[in-house]
């Protein structure tokens, strides 16, 4: 069958023809959303009329309309359930994103309130880190322990472990390492806390296993961390403020020290009309001791005579070495007599027991 493909062409443009039937010779374009789909063509004979050409164009028409439109809703169910999966994945990201802030907000508070802490009780700071440590899980309860030996003590929080996380603390203590277990819906969460190289205790949150996240153990570690660092600062900020008030080679409060009690203490006598007494003390012929037995001799009579005085001392009293061989003993709400009694007391007390390697050593008040 001839065709003439140049008329065809130059009425739709560029097309592919799908099936010819007769010699082919009027043909018409079929117009489909906005431009050209396709042509419809007779042939030569005048059984098919224009009637039926046009017919058969309007059928084509309507079918590559509806094929269209089919693609169309296919194309737009599926572009509308990817924004509905990314809604919901961002809806996920902004939820993690949320309880990871929320930690991080948990952590730096925690944080600042160990540098704000400054010289507050260890047991205070436990407390503390208990209260955050729930709040910042979700968790029913939280807790911290403290490993000694083969004890385990409490030292901050809800006290003991929940029943579901028996064994927890054990395995920590032995691996190290931070673990999660769940029994009846309770799901317990514990990390060790390091404190110079060595595994000091365990932090441990206990909450609804729905609740506390399969990944919390990477989030409880930066908190028990920072436990381990609080209170090895806290360690530190104490033997700084011991070297800074007390006196190296006898354990008593230095001269410094001393003075600033005194001060005090005068204020408070004079401000309420009660008495104070002072009790000056001296280790008799403390110089022949060093030069006879040597000065480390010397540092063993300093310390013995301090421990003696400090037993004699009430609760309240205030004992400090105020220079080489000398001692002040300040007793507040103590008369004179009393106070002179106090010193005999404990000029007796040293000179009854003689010292090693020295012998016998006495005071003078």
């Amino acid at each position: 069958a001839a065709v003439d493909m140049d008329r065809i062409r130059a009425a739709a443009g560029d097309a592919r023809l799908i099936g010819v039937d007769g010699a082919g010779a009027g043909s018409r374009p079929i117009a489909a959303a906005g431009g050209a789909w396709g042509v419809a063509f007779s042939g030569d004979g005048a059984e098919l009329g224009l009637p039926l050409l046009i017919a058969l164009s309007g059928v084509l028409l309507a079918a590559a309309a509806a094929a269209l439109t089919v693609a169309d809703i296919r194309r737009e169910r599926h572009a509308r359930r990817r924004v509905d999966e990314a809604l919901e994945t961002r809806r996920d990201l902004e939820d993690t994103l949320r309880e990871e802030r929320n930690r991080a907000e948990a952590l730096r508070d925690l944080a600042e309130s160990f540098v704000e802490a400054g010289l507050r009780e260890e047991r205070a700071l436990m407390e503390d880190a208990a209260a955050r440590l729930a709040e910042a899980f979700g968790a029913r309860s939280a807790g911290l322990v403290r490993f000694d030996g083969e004890a385990t003590a409490s030292v901050g929080g809800a006290g003991a472990i929940p029943s579901a996380g028996a064994g927890v603390l054990e395995r920590v203590r032995a691996d190290a390492r931070g673990l999660r277990t769940a029994a009846d819906g309770l799901c317990v969460v514990a990390a060790p806390v390091p404190v110079d190289g060595s595994v000091w205790g365990a932090a441990w949150v206990a909450g609804d296993d729905r609740v506390v996240p399969a990944d919390a153990v990477t989030f409880l570690r930066p908190f028990a961390d920072l436990i381990g660092l609080g209170i090895t600062d806290g360690r530190a900020r104490h033997k700084l403020r011991r070297e800074a008030t007390t006196d190296a080679q006898t354990g008593l409060a230095n001269h410094r020290t001393f003075r600033e009690h005194l001060r005090r203490q005068i204020a408070q006598a004079r401000r309420h009309g009660r008495d104070l007494a002072l009790v000056v003390v001296d280790i008799d012929r403390f110089k022949r001791v060093n030069d006879t037995f040597g000065h480390q001799a010397g540092d063993v009579v300093l310390a013995e005579v301090a421990a003696r005085l400090r037993l004699e001392a009430r609760e309240g009293d205030i004992v400090a070495r105020v220079g080489g061989e000398e001692f002040a003993w300040l007793m507040p709400e103590v008369g004179r007599l009393e106070a002179w009694t106090a010193a005999d007391r404990a000029r007796a007390a040293i000179a009854s027991q003689p010292f090693p390697e020295v012998g016998t050593v006495t005071i003078s008040a």
